[in-house]
């Protein structure tokens, strides 16, 4: 459907735009890459919800 496609074409230009900051410059200077992850993520979110400390 149309709703599908474009939530697709979405995701693949972040992707895109995601890869060419990280991934190009990464390998071109030799630099370590390391991503971290947010709440989002991993799932924290909905385990914080359902156990607030």
């Amino acid at each position: 459907s149309f709703d599908k496609d474009l939530i697709f074409a979405r995701w693949h230009d972040s992707l895109m735009c995601f890869k060419h900051i990280f991934l190009a410059g990464a390998r071109n200077y030799g630099i370590d890459v390391h991503y971290l992850s947010g709440n989002h993520d991993i799932g924290y979110s909905g385990f914080h919800s359902l156990n607030p400390k």
